[in-house]
């Protein structure tokens, strides 16, 4: 997946927004896995997440889909922008 617009993405005070909690929660259930599979790494330490898997996300009710596999997208270094 190729994203090329990368201001579509949330940051973590959207993301805590949304789910009704904090933005110091919303890195911890990050650095647990809880948002793999709609987690975008833009930097060393920094985190977007894309709204459409947020939106899933909270449809399951806040629970993880099916697979717990990593589908974290890693763009720091990504030169194809």
């Amino acid at each position: 997946m190729q994203l090329t617009n990368h201001s579509r993405l949330l940051k973590a005070i959207e993301v805590g927004d949304k789910l009704g909690i904090i933005k110091a929660r919303t890195y911890q259930l990050t650095r647990e896995g809880e948002f793999d599979e709609f987690l975008v790494k833009v930097g060393d330490r920094q985190y977007r997440y894309r709204p459409d898997g947020l939106a899933d996300y909270i449809a399951r009710g806040g629970r993880p889909g099916n697979s717990r596999q990593s589908t974290v997208k890693d763009i720091s270094n990504d030169n194809t922008n």
